[in-house]
């Protein structure tokens, strides 16, 4: 949702139309069945828990040292480049579409625009945390021996990444926020909006029905 609204920005949405959308997600998901399934199974490769470090590690040999290496970090990092860019080109344009917006009184053109921003920030935010932690995993818990620190730079930082996800998108979106504050206000405002567009849509259904009979 995050990344078809900035692609949106940048164009005119038709690269992520609902049936394109439909079409990569399909994609993607066959894609991340068929070939972790083909490698994992060629070569005998498994995450298997150690209570030596207190972490997860893949089966040790040559060929699954290298599934692990070009197929979890080396694809989690193109991902996250990929990422940035969008970003960075989304950035770029907000900055430049921004005094042009920001001559807009309209109310709802200004709280559109705050939410798009809010949208961007939070899609950097994940992207930053998510870099740290294939940082820490990959990386820097090669240089520590201590079980505990590698720990706490593998399973601990990959516990962690996936429950800031959540925290990042409640932060930044006011609506999460609020459901959760206070839910029952949320939801009987939400009843008494659609109560009112109703009576609204019948009685204005009425009123052009005794129109149209000459009444």
């Amino acid at each position: 949702m995050g990344y078809r609204s900035e692609l949106k920005f940048l164009g005119d949405g038709k690269f992520l139309s609902d049936r394109n959308t439909t079409i990569y997600i399909i994609t993607i998901w066959t894609l991340s069945i068929i070939m972790p399934s083909y490698f994992h199974a060629r070569g005998d490769c498994a995450l298997y828990y150690t209570d030596a470090i207190y972490a997860f590690v893949w089966t040790s040999n040559e060929y699954c040292t290298k599934v692990s290496w070009y197929m979890d970090f080396a694809q989690d990092v193109s991902i996250v480049i990929l990422i940035a860019i969008i970003d960075t080109i989304t950035i770029i344009k907000y900055r430049i579409t921004s005094v042009e917006m920001a001559k807009s009184t309209c109310k709802k053109t200004a709280l559109k625009r705050n939410a798009d921003k809010n949208l961007l920030i939070q899609t950097v935010a994940q992207g930053i945390v998510f870099a740290m932690e294939l940082s820490t995993y990959f990386v820097l818990s090669g240089f520590f021996e201590n079980k505990w620190v590698v720990w706490m730079l593998t399973t601990f930082a990959w516990t962690t990444v996936h429950s800031s996800d959540a925290f990042i998108i409640i932060i930044f979106n006011t609506e999460f926020r609020r459901l959760i504050c206070s839910p029952k206000k949320l939801f009987t405002k939400k009843s008494r909006i659609t109560h009112e567009g109703l009576h609204n849509t019948v009685h204005s259904g009425g009123l052009n029905t005794q129109e149209g009979s000459g009444f």
